[in-house]
């Protein structure tokens, strides 16, 4: 995995099977989803691994994924059709 260079040049870093499971599995216990698997339209670029865990997490929780085609103008049908019940957004972090 590289990092995006948020705080400097991009570089490759070592995330192992084991931590990337154990993160996904505390963020389930967190969600605390009971009542219904999660249903996330998915903006993100599958290269993010936000993104990686996102689709871990719901798939293991038995959730779906729906991908946003990049329309904005078919966004709201995107919205209609799948009727998403979660969202997941990535707001990036200025350090000066």
């Amino acid at each position: 995995m590289y990092t995006s260079g948020s705080t400097g040049e991009p570089k490759g870093c070592i995330i192992t099977h084991e931590s990337f499971i154990c993160a996904a599995a505390g963020i389930i216990l967190i969600l605390n989803v009971k009542d219904e698997a999660p249903r996330i339209l998915n903006f993100m670029p599958l290269a993010h691994m936000f993104d990686c865990s996102t689709i871990v997490i719901a798939t293991s929780m038995g959730g779906e994924i729906g991908f946003w085609q990049g329309n904005t103008n078919k966004l709201i049908n995107e919205f209609n059709d799948f009727k998403p019940n979660l969202l997941t957004i990535w707001l990036p972090i200025a350090i000066f």
